[in-house]
C-alpha cells in the first residue's frame, strides 16, 4: 500500500519523484512512514503496484541524468584548479632544499670515492717503499689498504673505462653531446665512485669496530696475499678482545706462518690467544686444529700464527741410511720433520730421553728410529726392557740383553744401577774427567725401557735411582709409554730427562708433567692432536719435542717414518759389523758376570707377562673415569684429600664443563656446591666433586668390571 499526495499538496510537479516516500505496510499492524508524511487517499493493491513501478522509473531516470552531470562538473572543476593553482614561496623553498640536499649528497659520494681510491693508491705506494727499504716497524695497515683498493678501486677503474668508452663514441658520432655530458652520464651510469663513496649499511653479525669504522671480519680463504692475511688474523684477533700489530707474514706449502705483537697497554699475553683458539679457528674458518699459535720466548709480546690448510707434512723426507758401524753415541740422530720444515734430531750421549702418546700415537716409530740410529754406532750397547712382553721384536738383534717379564726387567734395572754406580768409581782411574767417554773400548749403554709405569714397585724405585746416577756414567735411559701418573712420573722422572717427545691424546695434566706448568699457555699442547684410531690415520707420529739439537720451539713435528719390516731388515745389515760389549773393568767393578748381561726373557715368560699386560687393560675403567684415576692417584686414599673442583678437571682432563658434567653424570656422580678453606685462610663456596662419591663411583665401576669378566657358573 502506498500513500500519495492529495490534490491540495503543495509539492511541487518536478520534485513529487523527490519528495514521495515509498512505505510498505503490513495487513495487520501500524504504517511505518518514512521520511514526509503526506495526505492522501488510500489505493487498492493494483493501484500502487503500478504507481510504485512509475516512481522507481522517474527515480532512476533522473539519478541518471544527475551522475553526468556532476562528472562533467567535476572534470571541469579539476582542469580549472590545476590550470589555476600557483606554487607557494614555502613549497618552492622545500623542493629546491631537497634538490639541493640530493645533488650535494651525491656529488659528496663521489668525491668521497675519489678521495678513499687515492689514499689506497698512496697507502699502497707507502707498503711497498717500506717493504723494500726494510724498516724495522710497519708505518700502515698494508691489509687493510689492499682491501680498500679491491672494493672501491675496481669499480672506479671499470667507470673510468666505460666513460672514456663513451667519450670516444661521442667524439666519433661528430660531436653532437658535449663531452661532459658523456663524463657525467657515464659516471652516473656506472656508479663506480658514487657507489665506492657512499656508506653502505653496516651489519652488526661478522663486524668489528677499529677507530670508529665497522670491518668485516673475513675468512682465510678470501684472503689472497700475505697483507690481507694479516688483516684477517689481526680482525680475527680484535673480534675476541686482543688487538695485535700485524709485522709479518710468509707462504708456505701447507698455509701462513703469520708474526704479530700484542697492542701494549690492553693487558693481553699470548695465553688468552691459546685460551680462545676454537673461536679464533671459526673467525677464520679453518679445520680443527688448524691453528697454532707459537709464542715467542725472547720476545713476550710476540707470537708466530701459523694456519693449516692442507697436510704440512705431505712430502717426508727419508730416514737416512746408515753403514754398519760408522756412527757414534754422540752423533745426531735425525728424528722428525718440524712444521716450518725444518729437519731435527737429538744427541743421545748423556742425554735421557722420556716419549709419551696414547696408543696409536705413533711413540713405536720413534723408539725404532733411535734405536736404528743407536743400532749404526761402534760405541753403545743396547738393552730391551719392557714388563709389558712385547719389546722391540723387529730389532731384537740389536739388543745385548731383553728383559720381557716384570721379574726380569727389575732384575736388569738392579744390573743398571750397579753398572752405573761402578762407573762413577772408574772416572777418575781412567781419566775420563766428569763424565764417561763413550768408545769402542768402553762404550755407552743404552736400555730402551717401554711401558715403565707396569713395572713393579721395586722396579720403579730402581729406574728413578738409576736416574740419577746413570748420566755421568755413560748410561742412558729412554722410557716411553701409553700413559703417566704422578708416582710414575712427576718430579722424580720428568725433571731428570732432557730430551722430551710428547705425542698425540695426552690429557692436560700429563702435557704439564711432561713440559711444564704452564706449558699449554706457552704452546706445548700434545693433546691437541689426534691419534690413530679405527683405520683413521689422523695426526698419529706428530709430536711437540723438547731437547732438540736445534732448540726448544713449541713447534709440531711428524716424526719419520719407518716401518716394521724395513727397521728388521736394517738391523740385520747393522749386524754384519761387530756388536761392542761392555768393558771388563766395568763388569769387575760391578760384580757381574757376562752371563748375568745375556739375560733373555725365554718365550713363555714373555707371553704370560702379556697375558699379564692384557688383563690390566681389560681392568681399565670407562674413560674419562680412568683418566680421573690416573689423575687423582694417590689423592684416592683414605687421607688424601676430601674436595676436587670442577674447574680443577676442567683444566687438567681438557674437557669441557658441559662435557664432564655429562660425562660423570653416567657414573652417578653430580657436582655439589661446598665450602673449601684455600691456601690463603679464606673460605668459598665452589662446585665439585667430594672424593667419597668418586671412590664409591669408582668402586661400582670396578664391580660392573668384574662381573662382565667372570663368569656366571
Amino acid at each position: 500500500m502506498v500513500y500519495l499526495p492529495s490534490a491540495g499538496s503543495t509539492v511541487p510537479a518536478d520534485k513529487a519523484a523527490d519528495h514521495a516516500e515509498l512505505v510498505r505496510c503490513e495487513p495487520a499492524g501500524e504504517v511505518e512512514h518514512v521520511g514526509e508524511v503526506l495526505e492522501g487517499e488510500l489505493l487498492d493493491e493494483t493501484a500502487s503496484a503500478e504507481v510504485e513501478a512509475q516512481l522507481r522509473g522517474q527515480r532512476m531516470t533522473k539519478l541518471r541524468e544527475r551522475s553526468a552531470a556532476g562528472a562533467v562538473e567535476l572534470a571541469h572543476r579539476t582542469g580549472s584548479y590545476v590550470r589555476e593553482h600557483h606554487p607557494s614561496r614555502e613549497q618552492v623553498g622545500k623542493a629546491g632544499k631537497a634538490a639541493g640536499g640530493w645533488l650535494g649528497r651525491h656529488l659528496t659520494y663521489l668525491l668521497r670515492g675519489f678521495g678513499y681510491t687515492v689514499r689506497g693508491w698512496w697507502r699502497w705506494v707507502q707498503v711497498v717503499e717500506h717493504r723494500e727499504e726494510q724498516h724495522a716497524h710497519s708505518p700502515v695497515r698494508a691489509g687493510k689498504a689492499e682491501l680498500v683498493i679491491q672494493h672501491r678501486s675496481y669499480r672506479l677503474i671499470a667507470s673510468l673505462i666505460i666513460v672514456a668508452i663513451l667519450a670516444g663514441s661521442a667524439y666519433f658520432a661528430g660531436h653532437l653531446i658535449p663531452w661532459w655530458a658523456w663524463t657525467a652520464a657515464g659516471l652516473v651510469l656506472t656508479g663506480g665512485p658514487w657507489q665506492a663513496g657512499r656508506p653502505a649499511p653496516v651489519s652488526t653479525e661478522g663486524t668489528i669496530t677499529d677507530d670508529g669504522e665497522e670491518l668485516v671480519v673475513f675468512p682465510l680463504s678470501d684472503a689472497h696475499n700475505a697483507n690481507q692475511t694479516m688483516e684477517c688474523l689481526r680482525r680475527a684477533l680484535l673480534s675476541i678482545g686482543v688487538p695485535v700489530k700485524p709485522l709479518a707474514a710468509n707462504q708456505r706449502p701447507w698455509g701462513w706462518e703469520v708474526i704479530v705483537q700484542l697492542v701494549g697497554g690492553a693487558g693481553k699475553k699470548p695465553a688468552h690467544v691459546i685460551a680462545k683458539i676454537e673461536e679464533l679457528e671459526t673467525a677464520i674458518d679453518v679445520r680443527q686444529n688448524g691453528l697454532l699459535v707459537q709464542p715467542h720466548a725472547d720476545r713476550r709480546a710476540r707470537m708466530t700464527l701459523r694456519c693449516i690448510e692442507s697436510d704440512p707434512f705431505a712430502k717426508m723426507p727419508p730416514l737416512p741410511v746408515y753403514k754398519p758401524g760408522s756412527r757414534s753415541i754422540a752423533d745426531r740422530i735425525p728424528v722428525a720433520l718440524r712444521m716450518d720444515a725444518h729437519e731435527v734430531g737429538m744427541s743421545p750421549q748423556a742425554t735421557h730421553a722420556i716419549i709419551l702418546a696414547a696408543s696409536g700415537g705413533g711413540k713405536s716409530t720413534l723408539i725404532r728410529i733411535l734405536v736404528d740410529g743407536l743400532g749404526a754406532a761402534n760405541d753403545v750397547v743396547l738393552w730391551d726392557i719392557d714388563p709389558s712382553g712385547v719389546g722391540q721384536e723387529a730389532q731384537a738383534g740389536l739388543f745385548a740383553l731383553r728383559a720381557l717379564s716384570p721379574d726380569d726387567c727389575e732384575a736388569a734395572l738392579r744390573y743398571g744401577v750397579a753398572i752405573a754406580e761402578a762407573r762413577t768409581r772408574l772416572l777418575g782411574r781412567l781419566g775420563m774427567g766428569d763424565e764417561w767417554q763413550p768408545s769402542p773400548a768402553h762404550p755407552a749403554l743404552v736400555i730402551v725401557l717401554d711401558e715403565f709405569p707396569r713395572l713393579t714397585k721395586a722396579g720403579k724405585d730402581l729406574a728413578v735411582a738409576l736416574l740419577r746416577v746413570a748420566r755421568k756414567a755413560g748410561v742412558v735411559l729412554i722410557f716411553a709409554s701409553q700413559s703417566a701418573k704422578k708416582d710414575s712420573l712427576g718430579d722424580s722422572v720428568a725433571a731428570e730427562v732432557a730430551f722430551k717427545a710428547g705425542g698425540p691424546g695426552l690429557a692436560a695434566y700429563q702435557s704439564r708433567l711432561l713440559f711444564g706448568e704452564n706449558c699449554i699457555g706457552e704452546g706445548w699442547n700434545p693433546g691437541a692432536f689426534k691419534p690413530k684410531r679405527a683405520g683413521r690415520v689422523n695426526d698419529a707420529g706428530t709430536f711437540f719435542f723438547e731437547g732438540l739439537t736445534e732448540g726448544d720451539e713449541p713447534i709440531p713435528a711428524r716424526v719419520l717414518f719407518l716401518s716394521n719390516a724395513e727397521a728388521k731388515s736394517r738391523a740385520h745389515r747393522y749386524l754384519q759389523a761387530d756388536r761392542p760389549t761392555l768393558d771388563t773393568g766395568t763388569l769387575r767393578a760391578a760384580g757381574l758376570s757376562a752371563n748375568q748381561l745375556c739375560l733373555q726373557t725365554t718365550d713363555l715368560d714373555a707371553l704370560a707377562a702379556q697375558r699379564r699386560a692384557h688383563e690390566q687393560d681389560a681392568d681399565q675403567l670407562p674413560e674419562p673415569l680412568q683418566q680421573l684415576v690416573d689423575y687423582l692417584d694417590a689423592d684416592l686414599d683414605d687421607d688424601g684429600r676430601e674436595f676436587v673442583p670442577t674447574s680443577e678437571l676442567v683444566e687438567e682432563l681438557g674437557l669441557t664443563a658441559k662435557k664432564l658434567a655429562l660425562e660423570m653424570k653416567r657414573f652417578g656422580l653430580m657436582a655439589k656446591p661446598t665450602w673449601i678453606t684455600t691456601e690463603s685462610g679464606e673460605k668459598r663456596q665452589e662446585r665439585g666433586y667430594r672424593m667419597a662419591d668418586v671412590r664409591a663411583a669408582i668402586d661400582r665401576a670396578h664391580a660392573d668390571l668384574d662381573r662382565r669378566v667372570t663368569p656366571e657358573p
